[in-house]
């Protein structure tokens, strides 16, 4: 006798007792936590819009519904806003998270688009919840960055030398045009010749409206003061491996890899990022920087953040930074000594030079915005044999700012503890590889600063909860909700 197979449950079949909602999904889905964490924010103070119904007009979609899908949304790779009004009809976690609710894609995309800066506000709760459950670990903290798409082609970003090229061939296609027509005007009147005017005229009109088009990217980019010009999304910059984007920056405590600040900048590169990032994360953690009894994490990052102002900033602020030193200047570039390579003695005054001489302050000047002191040897330098691999000059100078002790003292303690360093790229390469490759989110679909930030921190978000479930389990999270 064969076997049966499994048969499902005849759809023609009329049930008894109709189904409810509360079925669709177990005790501890995750859609609960979703459910409750939202339901626990206030909303109004996050700065939501219309977290207040008026008295009037037709009534709104509840904040707290669009934001519960946002953030389900986000936890299952389901950014885009169609996609999401899609879902809301034939996902069953969906039809009982929003109670059968299906909101149109227009309603969908203008609340994220409207809310942008209420997000940074949800995510720092979600910071909070970390905190209570004793998930920030206070040791170290690694920051990093990585370069994501914006919403412009490379073709509709233009620097300042590409706009006068391109102005310069418009010219000299108007001018083309402008004497073909004179030759038109100059020969007699035949009836073919006056289409081909006619035809001159109207691409003659259209490059003159192109010039304009140019002409006025180019008064745009004299009165910002900037190197280039996106016409797409303006806040966004030319970038390597992107083309056009923004730079994402994330700190990430090392006891579970959780997310602790996330930020996107329009900066190229990383050098002004550090201090920033680093006060942001402690203010997240709870850590009180003014107060020296206070536990303070070791924060890192890579060469890519050292600069020597933003890290004169966090020593004065009492943070304990790890950052390395890139070799860099034009010693290194040809072959000579690195200023590194010269010991500065505090109680003396001088500079050690690779064969003990002793290099005295000479004179000061200002650079870069503050004092920088030189200082020399040239007798030394003339008598000395290994003056070829120090200078190509006839002696060597030494440049030291006025905030050079707190570059040497974090040079000292990257010096005394690499292991630190060297965790940093395990920490921030998992979020960066989860949120890049996992959840697709390697381009971003809004346009502007302020709504990528938006964009960024609800994957954040997303991220830190699949991780915080993950740890601690939906159950005594819900607990702790309660």
């Amino acid at each position: 006798m064969a076997m049966a197979y499994v048969i499902g449950v005849d759809r023609q079949q009329t049930m008894l007792l109709p189904e409810s909602l509360e079925e669709y999904v177990g005790a501890e889905h995750p859609v609960r936590f979703i459910d409750a964490f939202v339901d626990g924010l206030d909303l109004k103070g996050c700065g939501f819009c219309r977290s207040q119904p008026a008295e009037t007009g037709r009534p709104p979609y509840n904040p707290s519904d669009l934001l519960k899908l946002y953030i389900w949304g986000y936890l299952n790779r389901t950014r885009s806003s169609r996609r999401l009004e899609r879902e809301c009809t034939r996902n069953l976690e969906l039809i009982w998270l929003l109670r059968k609710l299906a909101p149109d894609f227009k309603t969908i995309a203008d609340f994220r688009k409207d809310n942008a800066g209420a997000f940074k506000s949800v995510f720092r709760q979600f910071g909070l919840l970390c905190r209570q459950l004793g998930l920030w670990g206070l040791e170290l903290v690694a920051i990093d960055g990585t370069k994501l798409k914006a919403v412009n082609s490379p073709a509709r970003n233009h620097t300042r030398g590409e706009l006068k090229e391109w102005l310069e061939r418009l010219d000299a296609r108007v001018d083309a045009y402008l004497q073909r027509l004179d030759e038109a005007d100059a020969a007699p009147p035949v009836e073919s010749r006056a289409d081909t005017t006619s035809s001159l005229r109207e691409k003659l009109a259209a490059l003159q409206a192109r010039q304009e088009e140019v002409r006025a990217l180019l008064c745009e980019l004299e009165r910002t003061g900037n190197s280039e010009i996106s016409r797409t999304d303006p806040d966004s910059q030319r970038m390597s491996k992107v083309g056009v984007g923004y730079n994402g920056q994330i700190a990430v405590d090392a006891k579970h890899k959780l997310i602790v600040e996330a930020e996107v900048v329009a900066a190229k590169n990383d050098y002004n990022e550090f201090f920033g990032m680093a006060k942001a994360a402690c203010e997240a953690m709870g850590v009180d920087l003014s107060d020296p009894q206070s536990t303070k994490p070791k924060i890192t990052a890579d060469r890519g953040y050292h600069d020597r102002e933003v890290l004169a900033q966090a020593e004065t602020a009492g943070i304990e930074s790890y950052v390395p030193q890139p070799l860099r200047g034009h010693a290194r570039a040809e072959g000579h000594y690195h200023k590194t390579a010269f010991v500065y003695d505090a109680a003396l005054d001088q500079y050690l030079c690779p064969s003990g001489a002793a290099l005295h302050r000479e004179s000061q000047t200002i650079k870069h915005g503050g004092f920088a002191y030189l200082y020399s040897n040239p007798s030394a330098c003339r008598r000395c044999v290994w003056r070829e691999k120090c200078t190509s000059g006839k002696y060597r100078r030494v440049e030291r700012y006025e905030n050079e002790a707190s570059v040497e003292a974090v040079a000292r303690r990257v010096a005394a503890n690499p292991p630190i360093v060297r965790r940093r790229k395990a920490l921030v390469e998992h979020p960066f590889g989860t949120l890049k490759f996992w959840w697709d989110h390697r381009a971003f679909l809004m346009r502007g600063l302020d709504r990528v930030r938006a964009e960024f921190r609800l994957s954040a978000l997303a991220y830190n909860i699949k991780r915080v479930m993950s740890i601690v389990g939906v159950g005594p999270l819900l607990a702790s909700l309660r």
